[in-house]
């Protein structure tokens, strides 16, 4: 083994109190994934929960039956047992999730990913998303929009506009601007610049 003697005995230390911590709660071996997908019958409400009791999802639960996530919808509408069932697996579904960040936190597991099981969180169960939700009322209230912008592409480039027309501001000395005799060329005041030593 690998480390010092003393690394080696910390190491199995630290393995013995996780293995005494852990729960040892033997659970059923789940079902293989079907390779033909299944049709409905009472007998898959128990198959149904111990896949959720291990953090299935329904889509994960159908992927597993080998059905649509719509056959499932469509089952629960037509069986009021499988419905309650769909109900009940959820909750199983966030409280495996759940316990996976409080079985880290009691066990003092420094390797726990918590981004990610913060991000799946969000994902799967939509209380979690931590955006802010605005709900407004807007009753008897009216919104006029007014002189909308038309879309960029149909602005013709021929319309563009100078900032200032018909006169250019001189703002400091510029040596492309000497020996320039242009009278066109206005300085702030509206008169005429002059090129040093004029």
């Amino acid at each position: 083994m690998a480390g010092s003697p003393l690394k080696r005995a910390r190491r199995e230390e630290r393995q013995a109190d996780q293995l005494a911590t852990y729960e040892t709660v033997k659970r059923r071996a789940l079902s293989e994934p079907r390779t033909e997908p299944a049709t409905y019958h009472p007998d898959l409400l128990t198959e149904l929960l111990d896949l959720a009791g291990e953090g299935y999802s329904a889509t994960e639960i159908a992927a597993h039956w080998a059905i649509s996530e719509e056959t499932l919808e469509a089952w629960g509408k037509a069986h009021p047992a499988l419905s309650d069932t769909l109900n009940h697996a959820r909750a199983r579904e966030k409280a495996w999730w759940l316990s996976r960040a409080r079985l880290a936190i009691r066990d003092d597991n420094n390797r726990f990913p918590a981004g990610a099981w913060s991000h799946v969180m969000r994902a799967r169960f939509p209380e979690w998303d931590d955006k802010p939700t605005v709900h407004l009322d807007l009753g008897s209230l009216v919104i006029v929009h007014r002189n909308r912008p038309e879309p960029l592409q149909e602005r013709a480039a021929g319309d563009a506009k100078p900032l200032i027309e018909g006169r250019a501001i001189r703002l400091a000395h510029s040596p492309t601007g000497e020996g320039t005799t242009d009278s066109s060329l206005s300085d702030g005041d509206g008169g005429p610049t002059h090129s040093d030593g004029e």
